[in-house]
């Protein structure tokens, strides 16, 4: 009967944190690759802001490589606690020059 207690408890457990994980939107970020290093590229804003990204087996790359320094990228990624997790990196083409 314990056992059979504790199945419940850990089944409602795992549904709730599944409920919490898929819950969590995307983000998206825009900018220029400035690093790449074993398992992270970060990426420079138009603001000037830097970001890094943990990168893995299960990051999408658009078209399927990894983007060059210098260029554009669109990352969808998501913080999990810790770190901003990429999950899509798309090269896109850089923005227009800003007109004075």
């Amino acid at each position: 009967k314990k056992w059979m207690m504790g199945l419940i408890i850990s089944t409602i457990l795992f549904v709730i944190g599944v409920a919490i994980t898929s819950a969590q939107p995307y983000s998206t970020f825009v900018g220029k690759v400035v690093a790449i290093q074993r398992g992270a590229i970060s990426v420079e804003g138009v603001k000037g802001e830097v970001l890094q990204f943990a990168v893995g087996r299960n990051t999408v790359y658009i078209p399927p490589r990894w983007p060059g320094i210098g260029e554009w990228v669109r990352a969808e990624y998501r913080f999990d606690g810790r770190r901003n997790v990429g999950y899509q990196m798309k090269i896109i083409q850089p923005p227009p020059p800003k007109k004075k």
